[in-house]
């Protein structure tokens, strides 16, 4: 099928389709469903579909000289050559003279035991920005070849991003009704848990692409010339309401932009049949504002109390990386993720600003970024304002509100999402002249030539060389304890991400392990490379515990315990075993607000003696007299010692300054029926109950004033409250139970109580349940059933304390039996 030259070329509606065509509408088809291209493995195919597809447009549209080459290509193409040249190494004379960050990266890892030469070179992560160099060859193919054949590539493009959109919805709903929490069965996501799972796997993705296509299908339904006018307009509202069930407050905010701006182009037309078109825009976004109302505004609201504006901060962050060279050189295309841990104060991994003028500001840097932005964006409102065609204008609005939702995500830049962006601006964007051009044809078959010496070149060394399996093939190697293995691994991967902290970890961790001197050298280029993660000092507190450094290894606790509270404990409880005294627990103890809860932690060593989990209460007490856990066990040591009073002073002292925790009503509670004080009980329940607790511990204290009373009814009543409270969990469904199995037991319900111990063994054999029913039994004079117990519990676990009690029970010995204690 020809061209059409009677109406201008920007606003033809024709549905010519050509074999080019066809391929390009494939693609957008397929690019989404190869995870969005967002493993190096899905990088091969996807570039190569979008190669193949410029190869076929050059040899279909061969003839017709179209003119495709104009200033916003060359800004497309200058930056995808800049991108390139980020990547290759130079000399050093030259990387110095340019005081490029990489040279000092090199410099820091000159003779360290497995490492060999870093390229000096822009990126500071050379591995990412060849990734990078991909997928701008498939921006670029993409791009010239839906050109050779705009503008009658426009309409099926468009009819094909909402396909592949629908396509997409249909697996994220199906994945939710099957509750597939892998993709196809076949691969869960590990960093995300999208509302809809798709092959996209990030909801913000999925809502943003929903979002575009929901557009495009919007136009389609304004033009009077489409089929289906119908079918695209419950596609529309199938897609905005996809947009909404992803609760990605960036996507339904741009849809709502979207449609607003179309519908107030559709009023501005004099045209009398594209005015009309406004009527079921309106009528559709009516319909989307209602779904997403319906679908989103209480989880969103929700986020936004718990999340704010979070995005944005980090993406401000994102400039600190532009100083000296990286102003005008930037950091490296893809160079974000590895750059950033070192300038981002906490143990979070951002492998993106979430903001695209921060991407690409930094990574290219200035000049080539901000003339990128700058010409993309004066191309599509001059499209805009100029065109006459609803689905070139809802085509631009697409990309508009797209590019507005990656001010908080990333989406444009995963492979699968920007190629079929670059295919719509493609088919919406043709060069303003019109006269035939032959060496424009000419110059596109010569860089299709360049793309396919690039992609052959570099596509065989993409599959395995992202920072995470190349993390992963040294962990294996570690294990394996392979050591050519990991040196051969570790020389790759530096060369490909030399900033990436992993790997300075592993190298740390490894050499540690195998006793090399160059450990505290790796850890200490981990630790400057990610100044935020507490790993590097996990790792050097266990190489120095293991060498005896005691008051080092205690430094580098402290040290992790203040990025990262928690991750020193285990290594801790290890000193104290070495020297258990309140100083060193002190000395490694953060400084601020997490101080307390580190020597909380501490307490929970197993290895320490009572006096110093005693003194280190004290040092609680001593920050916060009120902390209830450490003023709990400081009571139950007064209890011991028979100072039931002070221990009670103790605990209504801090109930006074947090009448709202539960946990020290119940203490007093306790406390009174150790005296035999029910009324006083009875009271304090009240008055915990009047200020609204109704946790657990309280309606076990229930119980227990109940069975204290002997109140049999009221006892069982409120273990049964306590299986309600359990919400499904085993655990403590078999520990309400266990409870009304001791208090059945007190009240000399031997039967009752055996039968409670049974549902609690039920509920988890892990409880002691079966070994306090073996014991009752035998209490009770009932040998048989106890012998019984005692060997199912010598079965569960051979050598324990029951084995003894079931040979003796057989006639090996004689048993004193002694009833299990009853609270």
């Amino acid at each position: 099928m020809t061209r059409s030259s009677s109406k201008p070329r920007e606003d033809s509606t024709g549905w010519s389709i050509r074999t080019d065509t066809a391929a390009l509408g494939a693609i957008i088809v397929l690019a989404p469903q190869f995870f969005g291209g967002a493993f190096p493995w899905t990088l091969i195919p996807v570039v190569g579909m979008c190669l193949g597809a410029l190869g076929l447009a050059l040899f279909v549209r061969r003839k017709a000289h179209a003119p495709i080459l104009d200033g916003l290509f060359l800004v497309m193409a200058g930056a995808w050559a800049w991108t390139c040249i980020q990547a290759v190494p130079m000399p050093e004379t030259l990387a110095t003279s340019l005081n490029l960050a990489t040279v000092e990266n090199a410099a820091r890892l000159e003779g360290l035991v497995w490492t060999t030469s870093v390229p000096l070179t822009v990126s500071l992560d050379p591995g990412a920005t060849l990734a990078q160099v991909l997928i701008g060859i498939g921006i670029l193919s993409a791009f010239l070849a839906a050109r050779l054949g705009a503008p009658e590539n426009l309409k099926p493009l468009a009819a094909a991003i909402v396909f592949s959109a629908l396509l997409l919805a249909l697996e994220g709903v199906t994945h939710r009704l099957l509750q597939l929490d892998a993709v196809f069965g076949s691969y869960a996501p590990r960093f995300a848990k999208p509302q809809l799972l798709t092959p996209l796997m990030n909801g913000n993705h999925l809502g943003g692409f929903a979002t575009m296509a929901s557009l495009l299908a919007a136009g389609l339904t304004a033009d009077r010339r489409a089929p289906f006018r119908r079918g695209w307009a419950v596609a529309s509202v199938l897609l905005g309401l996809t947009a909404a069930l992803t609760l990605s407050r960036g996507a339904i905010g741009s849809l709502v932009f979207g449609f607003a701006l179309l519908a107030l182009w559709l009023r501005t037309q004099t045209e009398g049949a594209t005015r009309r078109g406004f009527i079921p825009i309106l009528l559709l976004g009516a319909a989307l504002a209602g779904t997403a109302v319906f679908a989103g505004l209480e989880p969103l609201l929700r986020r936004f109390e718990t999340q704010g504006f979070d995005k944005l901060a980090v993406a401000s962050r994102g400039f600190e990386l532009l100083e000296g060279p990286t102003w005008w050189l930037g950091i490296g295309r893809g160079a974000f993720s590895s750059t950033f841990v070192a300038e981002e104060g906490s143990g979070a991994r951002f492998t993106h600003p979430e903001n695209l003028i921060v991407q690409w500001i930094t990574e290219w840097g200035l000049p080539v970024g901000s003339l990128l932005l700058v010409a993309l964006a004066l191309a599509l409102v001059r499209r805009l304002r100029g065109t006459a065609n609803p689905i070139g204008a809802a085509g631009c609005i697409a990309i508009i509100a797209l590019a507005l939702q990656n001010m908080v995500d990333f989406s444009l830049e995963m492979a699968g999402v920007v190629v079929v962006v670059a295919a719509l601006l493609g088919a919406l964007l043709p060069p303003r002249r019109t006269e035939p051009v032959r060496w424009h044809q000419r110059f596109a078959v010569g860089m299709l030539g360049v793309f396919a010496l690039v992609f052959v070149s570099i596509a065989p060394r993409i599959p395995k060389s992202d920072p995470q399996s190349i993390v992963d093939s040294l962990t294996s190697a570690m294990r394996r304890n392979d050591e050519a293995a990991f040196a051969e691994t570790l020389g790759r991967g530096l060369a490909l991400h030399p900033t990436e902290p992993a790997m300075a970890l592993l190298a740390g961790t490894y050499a540690g392990a195998l006793s090399y001197p160059d450990a505290p050298r790796w850890l200490s280029v981990a630790m400057e490379e990610a100044p935020g993660w507490a790993a590097p000092h996990v790792v050097a507190s266990r190489w120095l515990l293991a060498r005896g450094s005691l008051d080092q290894a205690l430094l580098e606790i402290h040290e992790a315990e203040s990025r990262h509270p928690g991750t020193g404990k285990d290594l801790l409880c290890e000193a104290l075993t070495l020297d258990a005294s309140i100083e060193h627990v002190l000395r490694a103890a953060p400084i601020g607000d997490s101080r307390i809860a580190f020597l909380e932690r501490a307490t929970s060593c197993g290895t320490i003696s009572p006096e110093l989990r005693a003194s280190i209460d004290l040092e609680i007490l001593e920050l916060d007299a009120t902390r209830p856990s450490a003023v709990l066990r400081q009571a139950r040591r007064l209890e011991s010692k028979g100072q039931q009073g002070a221990a009670l002073e103790l605990v209504q002292a801090a109930l006074e300054q947090r009448p709202e925790d539960a946990s020290l009503w119940a203490a007093v509670i306790r406390s009174a029926l150790g005296q035999e004080d029910f009324t006083g009980a009875e009271t304090a329940l009240e008055d915990a109950r009047s200020r609204g607790l109704d946790t657990r511990a309280l309606t076990e204290a229930d119980a227990r004033i109940a069975a204290a009373r002997g109140d049999t009814d009221a006892m069982r009543r409120a273990t049964a409250r306590l299986r309600g409270q359990a919400r499904g969990s085993a655990r403590l469904v078999a520990a309400s139970f266990l409870l009304e199995g001791d208090l059945e037991a007190s009240l000399g319900n031997v039967d009752e109580a055996l039968d409670a111990y049974r549902a609690a063994d039920r509920a988890d054999s892990s409880s002691p349940a079966l070994f306090r029913s073996a014991e009752l039994a035998l209490d009770a004079g009932r040998k048989t059933q106890a012998r019984r117990l005692f060997r199912i519990l010598c079965q569960r676990k051979p050598g324990s304390a029951a084995c003894a009690k079931q040979q003796k029970l057989e006639g090996l010995g004689e048993v004193n039996a002694s009833p299990s204690p009853v609270p």
